[in-house]
């Protein structure tokens, strides 16, 4: 619509476009990783959560918010985080994943805290 010269139109596309996205969990979650890969950790946690407020469900956003944490340092939170991705995945192969991955976080933890 722009390029016709209907910036109105084009406005409330982009208005409506902004709306919907920022009810979309999974929006949320890409924002989230771009930020996480950046650097940007509190406002990949914001984008997290608010993916998790949108959708409960989604194990993957659990995981997500866990391995932010964990590049924070904040273990505790991290392995929280990861047994409600486990429940939320339920069973199968990625419950054995977080399984596996909340047993690597408290072997890195232990010999953490020994060094």
């Amino acid at each position: 619509h722009q390029h016709l010269g209907n910036v109105k139109a084009a406005s409330d596309i982009n208005r409506r476009l902004d709306a919907k996205r920022s009810e979309n969990p999974f929006y949320h979650q890409m924002l989230a990783e771009i930020d996480k890969e950046n650097g940007s950790f509190d406002s990949s946690i914001h984008h997290y959560e608010k993916a998790i407020r949108l959708n409960r469900n989604q194990h993957e956003f659990y995981f997500g918010l866990a391995s932010v944490y964990f590049e924070k340092g904040d273990f505790e939170r991290s392995k929280r985080l990861l047994k409600m991705a486990k429940r939320k995945a339920g069973t199968g192969k990625m419950a054995d994943v977080y399984v596996n991955k909340l047993s690597a976080l408290s072997s890195f933890v232990a010999s953490a805290s020994i060094n």
